[in-house]
């Protein structure tokens, strides 16, 4: 299948405008997103998620090294791929006083259709996005959640194989969340796209990725499927232990911290990382001789285990 995107030891330096000191965005990355697929980055604040999307799409150059899309150098060879490349912002400006219809007609025309096509194609897309009872309609008055879909829709006017998403659905209550994912997931399968997906939610990740990215301070910390984190992770799982309340002593607990680092007390709850089954079964023997245990629950570690493990503050 390939990758459509590929970094080759890129490194961005950025120059702060107040000191003018060069500060590393991102540091030797080497990097391949797999066509078809979509690929979340995953990292804090500054970790360098945003400034991958921006050379991915050839608005910016490394400093080192080289971008492949399509197998074209973003350096030398943009004009063979930023017709085939869209990015989608979880904010961008729409004029309140037009319509869908008008909106996407408008870049229709940009990227070389006539009005009668780009009109054409507009109406195609709005229904793709369940907005087709909303062409005629101002955009003003338009849901968070129906302005995220004229986004997308706008990303596809082009036709593109490749679309970036900075943070698409911020903003977005729980439902409008999982019907965008299933539309973009519906909308990359039928039309074979690839997608990088930028996102802070850690759930949001663990819903839409087939490989996840984890950046820090501009460096890639780990990568894989969540399969492949699961399997590298320290921590087989999470046993949770509900015990009476009228048994619980705080020396008792204090002294299973003490023999087991990785154990957690909330309220009446005990939650312990564990590295194997022998592991498991000895924590739960000692402690149901020191409490009236009234419920035990095991889990895979979730994905925010896994990343607090890489970020700190986790077990």
């Amino acid at each position: 299948m390939g990758d459509t995107v590929v970094f080759y030891n890129v490194t961005k330096y950025y120059v702060d405008p107040r000191s003018g000191e060069k500060i590393v965005a991102l540091d030797d990355i080497n990097l391949a997103i797999p066509r078809g697929k979509i690929t979340c980055l995953l990292g804090p604040n500054g970790s360098g998620k945003t400034t991958l999307l921006k050379l991915a799409s050839g608005l910016i150059v490394p400093d080192r090294g080289r971008v492949a899309v399509f197998g074209y150098d973003t350096r030398s060879d943009f004009g063979e791929i930023c017709g085939k490349i869209s990015i989608v912002f979880s904010r961008e400006y729409i004029p309140l006083s037009i319509t869908g219809l008008e909106y996407l007609t408008f870049f229709g025309m940009l990227y070389g259709y006539t009005r009668g096509e780009a009109s054409r194609r507009a109406r195609e897309l709005l229904h793709l996005v369940g907005l087709d009872n909303k062409i005629d309609t101002l955009v003003a008055t338009y849901s968070t959640g129906m302005v995220r879909r004229l986004y997308l829709a706008k990303a596809l006017i082009n036709e593109p194989k490749l679309v970036l998403f900075d943070e698409p659905t911020t903003g977005l209550d729980p439902v409008a969340r999982l019907n965008f994912y299933s539309l973009v997931n519906n909308v990359r399968e039928e039309r074979d796209i690839t997608i990088m997906w930028a996102t802070h939610d850690l759930r949001e990740a663990e819903t839409v990725a087939e490989k996840i990215i984890f950046l820090n301070k501009g460096r890639i910390i780990a990568e894989g499927s969540r399969e492949r984190f699961e399997e590298i992770f320290r921590f087989k799982g999470v046993v949770r232990v509900e015990v009476d309340s009228s048994s619980i002593d705080k020396y008792l607990i204090e002294d299973l911290k003490q023999r087991y680092g990785n154990l957690k007390a909330r309220d009446s709850t005990l939650e312990y990382y564990y590295v194997s089954e022998d592991d498991l079964t000895g924590f739960l023997h000692l402690v149901s001789g020191k409490f009236r245990i009234a419920n035990v629950t095991t889990s895979k570690p979730s994905l925010e285990d896994i990343y607090l493990s890489f970020f700190g503050g986790g077990p």
